[in-house]
């Protein structure tokens, strides 16, 4: 039983949302392969869709990381 995990009172696992969690996303991200697909602008498998909690933000998070992105906000684009 060493091996496995014992959580304490007061143990900090990470955030609950992958915008809030600075420290372990980008040490404990495991990339599917879909990092690079995002990455390679000639695929045209590039919308992210998926149920809550499955890692869109984190994928984004991590490309923007690691690779040269550029960010465009929607609310910049909407006019009044």
């Amino acid at each position: 039983m060493s091996d496995r995990f014992r959580f304490r009172r007061h143990s900090y696992i990470g955030a609950a949302d992958a915008e809030e969690d600075h420290e372990f996303l980008s040490e404990c991200f495991i990339d599917s392969g879909d990092l690079e697909t995002l990455a390679d602008c000639k695929k045209p498998q590039r919308i992210i869709l998926g149920r809550t909690g499955t890692g869109k933000t984190a994928l984004l998070t991590r490309l923007i990381e690691t690779k040269s992105t550029i960010v465009i906000k929607p609310e910049t684009l909407s006019f009044n």
